[in-house]
């Protein structure tokens, strides 16, 4: 997961709970995903067909097992599909479940949406898209599995600093006068900068800046725990756990709660 989308998504889901500038920060790297007119191998494989576009769907009692080979035929082979038959059949969904749906202008991936909606009216049954697999389960058996990924989160924590009278001032007439002569003697004219801190004011500083990074990213955890599946970190009685390293987060949790919090779910970014 690249930073940018970390930081989007992240500001997107903390929304008005964080300060206005850490959300300006997370606006500015918003990015438009266009669909791919065919599904090419790589990385990502899964996810274009997901964003695949659909002119036609009209089908009338298809099987499941149909709309599985139709995913395989979208996909151009180049998507592995995965129904996983065991969980999907504790929620009585099976090869020859019918399937009947029509839609214009669409997407795989909203196509999926609407059948498995209609195939689980209790919304249990969902997929995951990740590399070049496409699996389809059901949530509890997806939650069964947990990943552990680090989130670099410097841009959300990012904070211009206010030097108040502090600040270094540049004189540049200065600068100009004592910057005039030859080699040899450079003298002990005053340097270009002035008024900045002492040693002493600028370690005091330093630890006032590592207190507040600390502070914001025990807000940030705290914000995020609570904001996104609540019921799924040790604080809700769940298993999944967040912790601050440097100016990073590590998560623990299912892959469900990943995407939640920094979109599409990748292996090794």
């Amino acid at each position: 997961m690249t930073k940018g989308c970390l930081t989007l998504a992240l500001g997107l889901v903390l929304g008005a709970a964080w300060p206005a500038s850490a959300q300006m920060a997370a606006l500015s790297g918003n990015a438009v995903v266009k669909a791919p007119r065919a599904v090419r191998a790589g990385a990502n494989s899964a996810a274009a067909l997901l964003h695949k576009r659909v002119d036609k769907v009209d089908w009338v009692e298809t099987t499941f097992e149909e709309v599985i080979d139709w995913l395989h035929d979208e996909g151009m082979d180049k998507v592995n599909i995965v129904p996983r038959w065991g969980p999907l059949g504790v929620e009585g969904i099976g090869r020859e479940t019918p399937v009947t749906l029509r839609l214009n202008s669409t997407t795989v991936g909203e196509v999926l949406n609407e059948t498995l909606g209609q195939l689980s009216e209790s919304e249990e049954v969902t997929y995951r898209g990740i590399g070049n697999t496409l699996r389809i389960s059901t949530k509890q058996d997806f939650g069964r599995k947990m990943e552990l990924k680090i989130y670099d989160v410097t841009d959300i924590l990012f904070q211009v600093p206010n030097f108040g009278r502090d600040a270094p001032i540049i004189d540049l007439q200065q600068a100009s006068r004592s910057g005039g002569g030859g080699g040899g003697g450079g003298g002990g004219g005053q340097g270009v900068f002035s008024g900045s801190s002492s040693g002493t004011q600028q370690q005091g500083s330093g630890e006032q800046a590592k207190r507040i990074l600390d502070a914001k990213l025990k807000e940030l955890r705290e914000l995020i725990e609570a904001a996104i599946a609540p019921e799924s970190w040790t604080t809700g009685g769940g298993r999944g756990t967040i912790n601050a390293f440097n100016q990073s987060l590590v998560v623990f949790n299912t892959i469900e709660v990943h995407e939640k919090i920094a979109g599409l779910f990748t292996y090794g970014e």
